[in-house]
């Protein structure tokens, strides 16, 4: 997408998850964005025949829809075409057929009815300028100064094929193959999916350039770009036998295959590490290439991205679309994870195998902070937003959270060779086709054994994150970890989770890992020498705010405060010891909520309001400068 991965798109929205909680494993709760006439035909061929110029979005030419009747009888052919265009003419059985457009719809009359398994072919001839969309520009044209080039390009996801082609915007609807023609300026070259089969000079101004692909194709995949190309093409192998076609049409500008030319050829290297854990590339009996445009990150048009430039972490991230995305396709637009969450995960994981070893931590980190900057947030999109193009790529929760959860998932499986073979298997079984968030949980529960219900439900359709109040102390040979966990949303009250606590000791260290199932744990083991310091989460496995810190070297709790303990209708908490900073107070329940916070200077005494309170235990967190304090309280 417009990518996706370069601009942060922040939705505010409200989720009840529990609705969606109570259907998980048992029912669906994805409904389909379908129009009613969806069902008419499947669409089997699109023949996309255009002029385009790269200076200006006005397009003219023909597009032939080919598909197979699924219904009984069909008397009216519906597609989808942007009002803004003209249509000249519509062609069915070599008659003209007359039709009717409301808004974006056109419906045409058939010259006999079509029954169940007939193939009908429909050839629509249109003319007019592209207006820009909503949210990404279905066609744009733009002059890329730094270059001193002009490009005109396409980008159709998520609703935007029918500003420039007629079709069926259906996702579960790919097109078995498709031709892309497109005659341009004599200067230009054109890009787009399969094969360039012919190059035909059409008059001594213009030639066309003829692209056929015969993979199954979604509709918002299918893109052609213009402007004036250099072909830099090269093969690379994919194993000891195999090897694709790599074709760049990059900028036919002095410098610019100089400049690029490592990270182009990077490429091949990319398309050999994916390949190595997922499978060969997909669709290498054609090819896999980029063309550039000054568009605002990528899109990752089948076998041939369109790109703004050729940055490590884009090409990866578009490249691993050609799986995740391209290969298997979200089967709505509320799995829209299925192709972005899973994109940006292997382009972390392309970043920590061929970048400086820093980059894979930085790009583990900033995925964490944009998704923690989103406190209700959930990966999963509701029914209500599914027209929402700004909450679908929302950078945080669907590209950010959304490859988290995966690494989280990769942690709490703890095998890599099954945690690849999921990944493999889930390609292998929606091959060419579509698959939802459930087909996946599916497949977890069924090929490790386990029920992953749990980690689905707080994780996906959950809102928001946890944070940890960690706090430690060593008493002899026993090492003592308190850890009290709080979540960010009243919707997803607690994350049950393995964590690792990296323990320092002895000029030495050693990893430990726990499983916290509860709000507030506590957790020992023995240890042979004096600890220095223990890390939470060392290596960022978890999505998660936290704090870990010694327990203070002070007097024992009881001899720094007194409390009166049960309470009843008020706490109150007395100070003996001198202050050592700002007080920070935090009441919690049981489940980890959070109750009440007091931030304030420190006092010989304060009083807490509890007539409101239900019966019950509480947890009392205190933090005095660099000094923590965790006390439990029981409401009569």
């Amino acid at each position: 997408m417009n990518r996706k991965t370069y601009i942060i798109l922040i939705a505010a929205f409200a989720l009840t998850s529990t609705s969606y909680l109570k259907t998980f494993g048992q029912t669906n709760p994805h409904k389909y964005n379908a129009l009613n006439w969806y069902s008419d035909y499947d669409v089997k061929f699109y023949k996309i025949d255009l002029n385009v110029n790269d200076t200006s979005t006005v397009i003219s030419g023909n597009t032939t829809i080919q598909s197979t009747i699924t219904v009984e009888k069909l008397s009216v052919f519906k597609f989808e075409l942007a009002a803004a265009l003209t249509i000249d003419s519509i062609v069915i059985a070599k008659e003209k057929a007359v039709y009717s457009r409301s808004e974006d719809i056109t419906s045409a009359m058939l010259p006999h009815p079509w029954h169940s398994g007939q193939l009908l072919q429909v050839i629509i001839y249109y003319r007019g300028r592209v207006l820009a969309s909503d949210f990404f520009s279905s066609v744009s044209s733009k002059r890329d100064n730094g270059w001193n080039i002009s490009a005109t390009w396409s980008l159709s996801e998520p609703f935007g094929a029918k500003q420039w082609f007629p079709c069926k915007q259906q996702l579960t609807d790919k097109a078995d193959s498709a031709y892309i023609f497109i005659t341009v300026p004599k200067k230009c070259k054109a890009g787009s999916n399969g094969l360039l089969t012919n190059i035909v000079p059409i008059d001594k101004s213009h030639t066309r350039y003829e692209w056929k692909t015969h993979y199954p194709t979604a509709y918002y995949l299918l893109s052609f770009s213009v402007a004036d190309y250099a072909d830099y093409s090269f093969y690379t192998k994919l194993n000891e036998k195999d090897s694709v076609l790599v074709q760049n049409y990059i900028y036919n500008r002095p410098n610019y295959l100089e400049e690029n030319k490592f990270l182009i050829n990077k490429t091949g290297d990319l398309l050999r590490f994916y390949s190595s854990f997922l499978g060969n590339y997909p669709f290498a009996n054609e090819k896999y290439g980029h063309c550039l445009a000054p568009i605002d990150g990528g899109m990752e048009h089948q076998t041939m991205t369109t790109l703004m430039n050729f940055d490590l972490s884009l090409i990866a991230h578009e490249l691993s679309h050609q799986w995740f995305g391209d290969l298997v396709t979200c089967s709505n637009w509320q799995d829209i994870w299925i192709n972005e969450g899973f994109a940006s995960y292997l382009e972390y994981l392309a970043i920590k195998k061929f970048d400086i070893p820093k980059n894979g931590s930085n790009w583990l980190r900033w995925a964490s902070q944009s998704a923690l900057y989103e406190q209700n947030g959930s990966v999963f999109v509701p029914l209500e937003s599914v027209n929402s193009e700004s909450r679908i790529f929302n950078n945080n929760l669907t590209y950010k959270k959304g490859a988290y959860l995966l690494h989280m998932l990769r942690y709490e499986i703890a095998n890599d060779e099954l945690y690849f073979k999921i990944l493999r298997e889930f390609l292998k079984i929606h091959n060419k086709g579509n698959a939802s968030s459930p087909d996946f949980f599916s497949l977890v529960n069924r090929l490790t054994n386990s029920d992953y219900s749990w980690f689905f439900n707080q994780w996906y359709y959950g809102n928001g994150f946890p944070a940890f109040d960690v706090s430690w102390e060593q008493k002899g040979d026993t090492l003592y970890v308190v850890s009290t966990q709080t979540a960010s949303s009243l919707a997803t009250s607690f994350f049950k989770t393995h964590f690792d606590l990296k323990i320092y000791y002895n000029q030495q260290d050693t990893t430990l890992r726990f499983l916290q199932d509860k709000a507030n744990q506590n957790f020992k083991f023995q240890i042979i020498g004096n600890v220095d310091s223990v890390l939470f989460d060392p290596e960022q496995w978890i999505l998660k705010k936290v704090n870990c810190n010694k327990v203070s070297d002070l007097p024992t709790n009881d001899d720094y405060l007194k409390i009166n303990n049960p309470v009843n209708n008020e706490l109150l908490i007395t100070f003996n010891s001198p202050p050592q900073g700002k007080l920070a107070i935090k009441l919690t329940d049981a489940t980890g909520m959070l109750i009440q916070e007091i931030n304030t200077r420190k006092k010989t005494s304060l009083r807490i309001d509890t007539s409101n309170w239900q019966s019950g235990i509480y947890i009392l967190h205190i933090t005095d400068g660099n000094y923590k304090y965790i006390r439990k309280i029981i409401k009569d």
